[in-house]
């Protein structure tokens, strides 16, 4: 299976609206979209077959919320990581 960098898959979504931020690498991508006057802030990553997406709802995209984003998306990776890590092989 190919991978595509997830910023591509993205930009595709008709209401996506890229933000731009500091040290995402290619494999991720930040951005809004707003409809019904509600907009959502959305970073997702790719990593091998890990895929972490997080999003803040209802906040105006500055740069101290994308940097929180960015912030809580990196904390979530590492945890995913960790767990997938512990487990078990097969």
């Amino acid at each position: 299976m190919r991978h595509r960098p997830i910023g591509k898959l993205w930009r595709r979504a008709r209401l996506f609206r890229p933000v731009p931020a500091e040290n995402l690498g290619q494999s991720a991508s930040v951005g809004t979209v707003t409809q019904g006057g509600e907009t959502h802030i959305g970073l997702g990553t790719l990593n091998g077959t890990l895929i972490v997406g997080v999003t803040l709802a209802g906040y105006d995209p500055t740069r101290e919320k994308i940097a929180n984003l960015i912030s809580l998306t990196r904390e979530e990776e590492s945890a995913a990581k960790a767990t997938l890590g512990a487990k078990p092989k097969k």
